[in-house]
């Protein structure tokens, strides 16, 4: 795992001291710097504070001779490094990033050494809830337009590893989380879009503020930004000379995305222009109708063709774990969206849904509250179980609004689920919460719950 930075200087006959990043995490990120860097030929050396971080192997398969530093202290900055590389899941005030810092040292995230080699427009994604199924729609109806579409960042690939199927593309599309926003310089994208915002990773950010000021650090460098109508606070995010396209479910002005009634039912539409009918997308939810909206002017903002990229949308049939139906089995629908980690995607997945109804949360609620969850079950005929390390804190915010019921796992979650459900019934995986408590991820959570529907026999 050792690795020296010196090497010999043949024509001097004397040791120098070759320069090196030093990747500060692992995982995803840091696995994709190895390669960056491998490719390259830079050496490059990693810390991460976890005894057996996920990524260390893949690191190691491409630069075998790197010097890593797993678990433990962070070890103080060697003489040759000259450029660190902040992972997103990296403290910033790591005292490691006040050394670099006092040594006038580089500092850049993954998204930064992507900016600078890539070639070809970007579309910029974030927000609180969607950002995801934005990115991936976007990229679906862009390669449906002709146009040849690169997607990653947060989702999927990661950006780096971008770079390596960039020839011949024309467009990337790239999802950003606050954290990757947050630790890298502005993005110069060619469209930009904030979806939503809601509290969320406040236990990483501190408040409100400064989550808000990190997902505004997208608009910063855009050259055209995406704005949803329905959060007015959004558009005070975008610079004063930036262009912007608006989207929004009322009836829009010229140029602009929205919503009209017609004679064959509401529609999304361009100004005047019927676009697609909104019973034709494949997707559950008016928020999946925004969603729509979203991806298809920042499309249009990039030179995509539109209606071309409308009909396109009748085939997106949505990410895994996000609304997806895994039963309707004795006429009771069984929908996954583990993805609603935090308590406003969880009040889209309700608003979606018809009672009679039982609801599955809880997990880590990451610094949230839950008072809004009670308003929105207020008065409907619903039941909630409740699991995971938060559940007794959700509960007493639930109190007396409707039925409760507290378990232990998925599996009794699921069982507990069946008992109260009968023809007619929807039961809603929509934890409102981080999965970490419980699972690696929002995906393993909602492939148990899949699984313990499945194992009901039905």
């Amino acid at each position: 795992m050792m690795m020296s930075a010196m090497k010999i200087d043949p024509a001097a006959n004397a040791v120098s001291v070759e320069p090196t990043a030093l990747v500060m995490g692992m995982g995803l990120t840091g696995a994709s710097c190895a390669r960056y860097f491998a490719a390259r030929g830079i050496a490059a050396e990693f810390v991460d504070t976890r005894a057996a971080p996920p990524g260390l192997d893949a690191i190691l398969d491409v630069m075998p001779d790197a010097r890593v530093h797993v678990g433990g202290p962070m070890p103080a900055l060697g003489a040759a490094i000259k450029r660190v590389v902040v992972s997103p899941g990296v403290d910033i005030g790591a005292a490691l990033l006040a050394e670099a810092r006092g040594r006038g040292l580089d500092i850049v995230s993954d998204i930064d050494l992507f900016v600078a080699e890539c070639a070809v427009p970007i579309c910029a994604i974030t927000g609180s809830n969607g950002k995801s199924t934005v990115t991936a729609m976007l990229g679906e109806i862009l390669t449906a337009a002709g146009m040849r579409a690169l997607v990653g960042g947060n989702i999927g690939t990661p950006a780096l590893d971008l770079l390596d199927a960039a020839d011949g593309a024309e467009v990337c599309v790239l999802e950003l989380s606050s954290f990757q926003l947050e630790r890298s310089r502005p993005v110069p994208a060619a469209a930009a879009v904030i979806l939503n915002l809601s509290p969320d990773h406040l236990d990483q950010h501190g408040d409100m503020s400064a989550y808000i000021v990190a997902k505004a650090r997208i608009y910063e460098a855009c050259r055209h930004g995406v704005v949803n109508r329905d959060a007015p606070a959004l558009a005070g995010l975008v610079p004063g000379s930036t262009p912007v396209t608006t989207y929004g479910m009322d009836r829009p002005a010229a140029g602009q995305f929205g919503v009209r009634r017609t004679a064959h039912g509401e529609c999304i539409v361009r100004g005047d222009e019927l676009l697609l009918s909104i019973d034709d997308l494949a997707l559950i939810g008016r928020h999946n109708v925004s969603n729509a909206m979203a991806a298809l002017a920042l499309g249009a903002a990039v030179g995509a063709n539109v209606n071309i990229m409308a009909q396109a949308l009748k085939q997106f049939g949505g990410l895994p774990h996000r609304m997806q139906v895994v039963s309707t089995a004795h006429g009771i629908t069984w929908i996954d969206d583990s993805k609603a980690t935090n308590v406003d995607a969880a009040l889209t997945s309700l608003a979606a849904i018809d009672d009679p109804l039982v609801l599955i949360a809880g997990g880590d609620a990451k610094g949230g509250t839950f008072s809004a969850l009670a308003t929105a079950l207020a008065g409907r005929d619903a039941s909630v179980i409740l699991l995971g390390r938060d559940a007794a804190l959700i509960a007493r915010e639930l109190d007396g609004v409707c039925a409760l019921r507290m378990v232990t796992d998925m599996r009794e979650a699921v069982g507990a689920a069946r008992d109260l459900a009968a023809p007619g019934h929807t039961v809603l995986l929509a934890p409102a919460c981080s999965s970490l408590d419980m699972y690696r991820s929002y995906a393993e959570r909602g492939d148990v719950f899949a699984a313990a529907v499945a194992g009901l026999g039905q």
